[in-house]
């Protein structure tokens, strides 16, 4: 009987809009949450309102992750575009295109004003392309330099020590470029005195620096020697490993050339035998530098080749002969020819062992190439008479020192 009265009860019972306990059917306000039971126009437009919110708010979630989703994909690929002009760029520098290779920076840079990869390759690119600078009709020194000179200098405020070490050293070879089109108010110096604070050891800077120094253009007063400063500055270059050996050489061979005077083609025939030592691979136009100073052999009748041969054979930590086949084996691998023929190479032979010491021997290769000569039917009698004349004159100055020597050795 009971059970029944409980079933009936809980028929006749509601549940409360708003906390759900079960109340009287005909309740109007709910005994446990005091919540009317009645939904009102204003409930109902709230409830509306709430899902219309809850609605919104998703829509706006996806939307914003769709746009979070392109503006990814699009740095995504901006950020390959930028890699692949890097890269590009490099190839082209590689091949010594640098214009071709400054725009495609300039285009990754537009791409991503900030990318640092971009700014450190711009720089690097910048400083080859100094190096290497040629001007022509189409592009003169003092453009080229326009072009890349704001680059250098934003590298010399955001880099590390060493290579805003380099970027100096660029800036003041940039500055000699410059002058060499006639902007001699250019302080040069200053560039690579900087370069040196950061870096002492910087090969680059000292071989610049020494090549600056030797120059005919630079007119600064110095309170060494200009010579012996810019031999002081190639010795500290060569002194540090680098990379860049050949195009040291290159600076110091070609500085060199324009001091006049023994003291620096001696400097050069040392540092020729120095190379050969190491086994380096000097440049064709280097190699045929140093054999054309050897061509002093073959003109005899000349006050300054005999003053040369004099200070030449004072180097006594040369051997001539063994110097002279390495340069000759070199210019024929770069040329695929002989740079003296089969009519001036005995009398270089003969020569270049008079210098190393050897006069007997040289007085003897004279002696026989000249009845050779004689006997010669194919040489052309001007040849023949010009070279008579240059193994006389060398043979009887090599007579003379050789007499010189035997009174001077003689107790």
């Amino acid at each position: 009987m009971s059970e029944a009265h409980t079933d009936i009860d809980s028929a006749n019972k509601k549940h409360c809009i708003a906390c759900y306990q079960s109340i009287h059917p005909h309740a109007s306000v709910c005994p446990f949450c005091q919540n009317k039971q009645t939904r009102g126009r204003l409930s109902l437009l709230s409830n509306i309102l709430k899902w219309s919110g809850g609605i919104t708010a998703v829509v706006s979630v996806v939307i914003t992750m769709s746009q979070v989703n392109q503006v990814y994909n699009n740095w995504r690929h901006t950020q390959d575009a930028v890699s692949e002009l890097i890269s590009a760029a490099k190839l082209q520098a590689q091949a010594r295109h640098y214009q071709g290779a400054w725009k495609m920076l300039d285009k990754a840079l537009q791409l991503q004003p900030g990318s640092p990869d971009a700014r450190v390759v711009q720089v690097d690119v910048a400083m080859e392309w100094l190096r290497n600078a040629r001007a022509n009709e189409s592009q003169s020194f003092t453009q080229t330099v326009e072009t890349i000179q704001p680059a250098l200098y934003r590298g010399a405020t955001n880099l590390d020590k060493n290579k805003q070490s380099d970027v100096f050293a660029h800036l003041g070879w940039a500055d000699y470029l410059l002058v060499r089109e006639g902007k001699s108010w250019l302080n040069v110096d200053e560039q690579f005195e900087k370069s040196l604070e950061l870096n002492p050891d910087n090969a680059l800077t000292h071989a610049m620096y020494g090549h600056w120094i030797a120059n005919n253009l630079n007119k600064k007063n110095y309170e060494k020697d200009k010579l012996d400063l810019a031999i002081e500055h190639f010795d500290q270059a060569l002194k540090q490993p680098s990379q860049h050996l050949a195009y040291i050489r290159s600076l110091q061979f070609n500085g060199m050339k324009q001091t006049k005077g023994t003291k620096a083609k001696t400097y050069l025939l040392i540092q020729s035998y120095d190379a050969m030592l190491k086994n380096e691979d000097l440049s064709g136009t280097l190699v045929s530098k140093i054999l054309n100073q050897l061509r002093i052999l073959k003109n005899a009748s000349s006050t300054n080749a005999q003053q040369l041969f004099s200070e030449y054979h004072k180097i006594q930590s040369i051997d001539y002969i063994k110097l002279y086949n390495w340069l000759s084996q070199r210019y024929y691998q770069h040329y695929n020819k002989k740079y003296f023929d089969e009519i001036e190479q005995p009398v270089l032979i003969a020569g270049l062992t008079g210098l190393s010491g050897d006069y007997q021997k040289a007085l003897e290769l004279y002696n026989t190439y000249m009845m050779e000569l004689q006997s010669n039917d194919n040489v052309h009698s001007s040849t023949k008479t010009y070279m008579e004349r240059t193994i006389k004159t060398w043979s009887q100055y090599l007579q003379k020192n050789m007499t010189a020597t035997i009174a001077s050795d003689t107790p």
